[in-house]
């Protein structure tokens, strides 16, 4: 587990996946309500997730509290998921009054500028009162410039929780 408590993780490369933070094989990446907000920034990868890359099933990128703050800013990948990618049952939660901000990433090639979700039992789930996810600012080659979901992954927002797309 990879705690984040205003952490930042800025102007990183991978050649392949994950240009600020890769988990995979069931690890989690939680982020912790603190004075400022944990920061991915600038980070490109040459294949996939330029800020945040997860897969396989278990693996997961947990916001949760009041308080709570997580910004995937100006980040880009070469394929997808220019902000997060996710896939193979990778999950991507913001709960409990946290707020998580995509903003102004690139998927250079492919699809989802600021989100990429792929595969059977991949979610993104924005749930609780309070709970705010924005995702703006962000573009594609081909599809998906905000959020880009394919073969049966899903999307969840609950009642009292909200979910922005707009700009992308």
């Amino acid at each position: 587990t990879l705690v984040l408590d205003s952490s930042t993780f800025e102007s990183n490369t991978a050649t392949q996946r994950g240009g600020g933070i890769m988990a995979h094989g069931g690890g989690s990446i939680v982020v912790v309500a603190s004075q400022s907000s944990s920061l991915i920034l600038r980070n490109v990868a040459y294949l996939y997730g330029g800020g945040v890359y997860l897969q396989d099933q278990g693996t997961r990128l947990d916001v949760s509290g009041s308080g709570t703050q997580m910004v995937v800013s100006g980040n880009t990948a070469e394929q997808a998921g220019g902000g997060v990618f996710a896939f193979t049952a990778s999950s991507i939660t913001v709960s409990s009054g946290a707020r998580m901000d995509v903003i102004n990433n690139t998927a250079a090639d492919l699809h989802g500028g600021g989100v990429y979700l792929q595969d059977q039992d991949t979610r993104l789930v924005v749930s609780d009162s309070g709970t705010q996810m924005v995702v703006s600012g962000n573009t594609a080659e081909q599809r998906g410039g905000g959020v880009c979901a394919f073969s049966a992954s899903s999307i969840t927002v609950s009642s009292g929780a909200r979910m922005d797309v707009i700009n992308n």
